[in-house]
């Protein structure tokens, strides 16, 4: 222990000892009720032995709750001395001083020889911190805090008593940003802030003007929705015989690569039976466009049979997935049976469905 605590601890413990022998007058409240007072009581003398033994946190809670119960001028001075101790100066001066009042309104000239001297002792080790405006910084309805205390107009310049520690400055106003800052403040240290001119709070931004309505478009609708890339579809196609002796139905699947070219595979069925491979390749994009068609089909009688067939025409897609379509072309069979055609004109005409 070094010399200048061992001096405080021997201070506090002489001013405890004579302050154990005094009776505790109280102050003017509500009395306490009898299992107050017997609280109260028995927290003093814990309190007090816990500061004679230099446990000062806990002497100082126990002293504090025993004058929340019945506040006494005793009770006062001993948690003045133990705040003291604790480090607490600015508390310990503010009760030391109610203490020093009490005892020379009470003519207890023992309890004020004892307030004075540690007033004496505590006073030079007050920290004390200086709240002032800059100039042009008042503005109205402001609020300046220091922690929880409210520093009014009368109080700025004025030095405020604070324990040592950190502190937190504030101040505000409505339609002002908020200042703050914090100061740290060691023992008989004195400090001063200044509170600068507040900010005005920005204005919100206005709303968004909504959006305008589409202007009016006499132009014909654009055909670049139009393409059939990536879609599967589903063909039906009437393949007429040119000499009107009857007509075959193919029927099958189509993908479509890009939007210009798109092969399928189909059945036939009709008076003969067969299959048709080939595709179609569209010249241009939009709601009505030429088309090639080639394929070859490869009929089914007296053994497998195929051709080639190729025709022109005109599709119109009145959508993505729907079209429709008529051709003219041709179909050469080099290899058709006895008394089949080996050339013939094939008009067709269908539907195409797609994904």
């Amino acid at each position: 222990m070094d010399r200048a605590l061992g001096s405080r601890l021997a201070r506090a413990a002489a001013a405890v000892a004579l302050l154990t022998v005094w009776a505790e007058p109280h102050l003017a409240r509500a009395e306490p009720t009898a299992a107050e007072r017997a609280l109260a009581t028995t927290l003093f003398r814990a309190g007090r032995e816990l500061l004679a033994e230099g446990r000062f946190a806990e002497a100082c809670e126990k002293l504090a709750e025993s004058q929340r119960l019945d506040p006494g001028g005793g009770t006062l001075l001993n948690l003045a001395i133990c705040h003291e101790q604790l480090g607490k100066t600015a508390t310990a001066w503010t009760e030391l001083n109610e203490s020093l009042a009490l005892a020379l309104r009470e003519g207890r000239g023992d309890r004020e020889d004892i307030a004075r001297e540690h007033l004496a002792a505590v006073g030079p080790r007050v920290p004390r911190l200086i709240v002032d405006l800059q100039p042009g910084a008042s503005v109205p309805d402001l609020v300046i805090s220091v922690d929880e205390l409210v520093v009014r107009g009368p109080a700025l310049g004025t030095a405020v008593p604070l324990d040592p520690g950190r502190h937190r400055v504030t101040a505000r106003a409505p339609g002002y940003v908020e200042v703050e800052r914090y100061v740290d403040l060691s023992e008989g240290q004195t400090q001063r802030v200044e509170i600068p001119k507040l900010e005005p709070v920005a204005p919100p931004a206005p709303p968004a003007p909504p959006p305008s309505p589409p202007a009016a478009d006499a132009s014909p609708p654009a055909v670049s929705g139009l393409g059939h890339a990536g879609q599967i579809g589903m063909v039906v196609r009437a393949d007429v015989d040119g000499k009107a002796r009857g007509a075959l139905a193919t029927v099958g699947l189509s993908f479509a690569f890009g939007d210009h070219v798109e092969p399928a595979l189909a059945a036939m069925v009709g008076p003969s039976f067969g299959v048709w491979a080939g595709g179609t390749v569209y010249v241009l994009k939009g709601a009505i466009k030429p088309a090639v068609v080639l394929g070859v089909p490869t009929y089914f009688v007296q053994g497998v049979r195929p051709g080639l067939h190729g025709a022109l025409g005109a599709q119109w897609d009145p959508a993505r997935f729907f079209g429709a379509f008529v051709l003219l072309g041709g179909q050469a069979h080099p290899w058709a049976p006895p008394g089949y055609d080996r050339l013939e004109l094939v008009p067709s005409a269908g539907i195409q469905v797609r994904l």
